[in-house]
């Protein structure tokens, strides 16, 4: 009979990812030559399996570059560019472009004139009042805080990052990293007590903040609002609107002076018959005298100061996150209310400007 001899058990183990042998075995019935046999027959299946395996991904990979250089195809002087550059920066090869040098490379992407920004294009970094200033100070509430807290989220919210406690440190921070142009919203509710006096200490802040500014050669760029209505304001141009009680609105719109459309007070904003305290609500029409008042307070006191400002900060995510989805602050789920949150906010407010003091 004829046995597996050794030279076979090497032929097979040697084998690697050849084809394995053709060859006809001729074992004897044996017990230990049968298992022999199993063993080395299992051994081939799982060494051709793994490298077929491993041939294909190759196979694959190379297709793969091949495609890539047909689509994105390197002159001669694109690889010497990117092998240069990779001489002179950290960056490997396979992130240059060279696809000769790497598998999966990026092609080089070369900018001409016509695609590079212009001269006075700026670079900058921006805030806004309530994601860092925190509720340092004397800060009346605004329509986030209570939003906030309606989510539990109101003490981690009124955190910030303490802008308010360290503006000199952050402002040193940025000049150290390069920053050269800055935008920042104002809080309305820390410049405007309830009564819709002006708030001497958040002036104050602001003065600060845009000295520091000065000094380290930071331009900065002021947004008047950026979402956070103040909670409450008394007076004429109180709040006070429901999620779909307009009785309000109307009273206010009956009481309205037909000379000059705003509801009759003295010269102080004071109303001659009973005050009404409420959140400011772009749904109401008296928004817009709200916010006259404190943008004519503000350029006022800061317009000698900046140079460039922005009204609002995204309208129309206002009004269809804060008075469609509910989403945001004031959390008002509608389908009409954010076309009226919309109108105020959109088409009322560049009128409500005119004539206010502006720097050239």
């Amino acid at each position: 009979m004829n046995l597996i001899n050794d030279n076979d058990i090497a032929r097979v183990l040697s084998s690697s990812c050849a084809a394995p042998d053709r060859r006809t075995l001729v074992v004897s019935g044996s017990p230990v030559a049968m298992r022999v046999r199993a063993v080395l027959v299992c051994f081939t299946l799982v060494v051709v399996s793994a490298c077929a395996f491993e041939t294909r991904g190759v196979i694959g990979a190379s297709r793969d570059s091949d495609s890539s250089r047909r689509a994105f195809p390197l002159k001669h002087a694109d690889r010497r560019a990117s092998t240069d550059l990779a001489a002179h920066t950290d960056l490997p090869l396979a992130r240059l472009g060279n696809s000769a040098h790497a598998q999966g490379a990026l092609p080089v992407t070369h900018f001409g004139d016509e695609d590079k920004f212009p001269s006075d294009f700026v670079f900058g970094v921006a805030t806004s009042a309530f994601q860092v200033e925190g509720d340092g100070g004397d800060r009346p509430s605004s329509i986030w805080d209570d939003f906030a807290d309606e989510h539990g989220l109101g003490n981690a919210a009124r955190q910030g990052i303490r802008h308010w406690e360290h503006v000199r440190d952050d402002v040193k921070y940025m000049a150290r990293a390069g920053v050269k142009h800055y935008r920042f919203s104002l809080s309305w509710p820390r410049l405007q007590h309830e009564n819709g006096e002006p708030n001497e200490q958040g002036y104050a802040f602001y003065e600060k903040l845009l000295k520091a500014l000065a000094e380290n050669g930071i331009q900065p760029y002021v947004t008047l609002h950026h979402w956070d209505l103040p909670a409450k304001l008394c007076g004429p141009s109180s709040g006070g609107v429901g999620d779909g009680d307009n009785d309000d609105v109307e009273n206010s719109e009956k009481k309205k002076d037909d000379d000059n459309g705003v509801e009759n007070s003295d010269k102080n904003g004071v109303e001659n018959s009973e005050k009404k305290c409420g959140p400011v609500d772009w749904r109401d029409p008296r928004s817009v005298a709200q916010f006259t008042k404190y943008a004519t307070q503000v350029f006022e006191r800061l317009g000698d100061k900046v140079k460039f400002w922005t009204t609002l900060n995204e309208p129309k995510t206002v009004a269809d996150l804060g008075y469609g989805a509910g989403q945001h602050a004031p959390g008002v789920v509608s389908t009409t209310a954010p076309l009226v949150a919309g109108t105020y906010c959109i088409s009322h407010l560049p009128h409500s400007a005119d004539g206010l003091p502006m720097r050239d």
